[in-house]
């Protein structure tokens, strides 16, 4: 099982993150990825930063160096400089599929982003409407799914053509992954 955190880049569908980079630093920083890989999966899973692990082909292990760990200051100073306050603090919607994992992660991702100051709304979808609503981005800023199951990176951002580049090379930059080892 492969739990995969992606921000939502399409501003034009209504994304609160997408054009604000230090509110998704902020985000990142706030979420101790440790813990929740720990707490829903026990200790046969690892945290992977990005869409790939080193069990891809095309793995790039600079990726490694890109870590954002989980630093509370770091995030709320991330938040100070962001536009989420002069916006009105909206409510951020994280968007997974009911079941017990990606629920679990998607309410501790809620409850690490509420202790700097980010009010998040979890919505979940049986699986055939989350696969719609995965696809229509003005119903999530966050989305949890497990896009990172595929064999290699090209395999995986062929399912999300025509995607402007800059957006898939930010959409990897900007996920967070929580890899089960079975």
């Amino acid at each position: 099982l492969c739990v995969n955190v992606s921000f939502n880049m399409f501003p034009d569908a209504g994304s609160k993150v997408a054009n604000d980079k230090n509110l998704r630093l902020a985000i990142e920083w706030a979420i101790d990825k440790e813990g929740i890989t720990n707490t829903i999966m026990g200790k046969t899973a690892s945290v992977s930063y990005g869409f790939a692990t080193p069990l891809y082909g095309d793995y790039n292990p600079e990726w490694e160096k890109e870590d954002n760990g989980y630093d509370i200051e770091k995030a709320k100073a991330y938040l100070a400089e962001s536009d989420y306050v002069k916006n009105g603090s909206p409510t951020l919607v994280i968007m997974t599929e009911s079941n017990e994992v990606k629920t679990k992660a998607a309410q501790m991702i809620q409850n690490y982003c509420k202790e700097i100051g980010i009010n998040m709304e979890v919505k979940t979808a049986d699986t055939a409407l989350f696969d719609n609503y995965k696809y229509d981005f003005s119903e999530w800023d966050l989305k949890i799914d497990n896009n990172g199951n595929r064999v290699s990176l090209a395999a995986l951002y062929s399912n999300f053509l025509p995607l402007p580049i800059q957006a898939t090379t930010e959409f990897r930059q900007a996920s967070m992954v929580f890899r089960k080892v079975t």
